[in-house]
């Protein structure tokens, strides 16, 4: 028992804080039943937090890993502590290879703060965020060429504390996604008109994974984030998505046509990989 309460030999204190935000989190969120015999218990292997929740019907181990959260264990009821060091052992080059990218990552994209002076990418280029005051009841945002504008009513306006700012992401999203809904919607017709095949349906979508994608039915959904991408990523995956439409696949005739399209499709996939974590400030909130 006293291995499972142990804590890291050198604890990072604003980490741990973390650990005890998320632990509280996930127990208000999780579904307890009668029947419920999941159990959430925060150990440490070395000086790496982990989250191990035990569940019946489990029969492996198995290992997420999230930036800023401890590491995730998952394992069977029955399974021992012992048992997930060892398992922990076997992976450890593998979870610190991929912590260490999240640190790098976390480094060259900090974390966005809805402060003055702030840049935000919009259509490739960088807004300044300034701050205005509205004679309406709601914050809300707008913008210009070059500036970002939070419009605050007089009462938020005076006296707010930087540590407030953050409850107005909410607002930014709505703003992103509004712009989003908008330009693409033009551009998409642009490209569906020149390429002479059209969806049925369009949506879009804070999607975690894909930038876009074409269900069977032509139904085309694409990822709202990439209002703060630059021009030349936008079409590149519109036109990828309306490919699709005539071949949903990606074989040789898809490329062919997508290339004959927009020949410097390659040239989005390199910013994307190089530049989506500067996305990361609209990711879905976490409650």
């Amino acid at each position: 028992a006293s291995r499972l309460l142990r804590l890291p030999q050198a604890p990072d204190q604003d980490l741990m804080q973390k650990m005890t935000s998320w632990f509280s989190r996930s127990q208000s969120k999780s579904r307890q039943t009668p029947e419920s015999t999941n159990t959430l218990v925060m150990v440490a292997f070395k000086d790496l937090p982990v989250a191990w929740t035990k569940k019946s019907r489990f029969r492996s181990i198995s290992i997420r890993l999230k930036a800023d959260q401890p590491l995730q264990v998952v394992s069977g009821l029955s399974t021992k502590w012992t048992d997930i060091e060892k398992f922990l052992l076997i992976k450890e080059n593998w979870i610190r290879k991929h912590l260490e990218r999240f640190q790098e990552i976390k480094e060259k994209f900090p974390s966005k703060k809805l402060l003055a002076h702030e840049e935000f990418p919009f259509l490739g280029d960088k807004l300044e965020l300034k701050y205005l005051v509205t004679p309406l009841k709601a914050p809300f945002f707008s913008r210009t060429d070059k500036e970002l504008r939070l419009h605050l009513p007089v009462a938020l306006y005076q006296g707010l504390k930087e540590q407030e700012l953050e409850k107005f992401f909410p607002q930014l999203h709505h703003f992103y996604l509004r712009e989003a809904k908008e330009f693409l919607s033009e551009r998409l017709i642009v490209w569906s008109e020149q390429m002479n095949l059209k969806p049925q349906k369009v949506s879009f979508r804070n999607q975690k994974t894909r930038w876009g994608s074409c269900s069977a039915r032509g139904h085309l959904s694409f990822n709202w984030k990439l209002i703060a991408c630059p021009l030349f990523v936008i079409d590149a995956i519109l036109v990828h998505e309306l490919a699709h439409l005539k071949h949903m696949n990606h074989s040789s005739a898809f490329w062919g046509l997508v290339e004959q399209t927009y020949p410097e499709y390659k040239k989005a996939d390199i910013w994307l990989a190089e530049n989506q974590y500067s996305l990361n400030f609209l990711n879905p909130l976490r409650g």
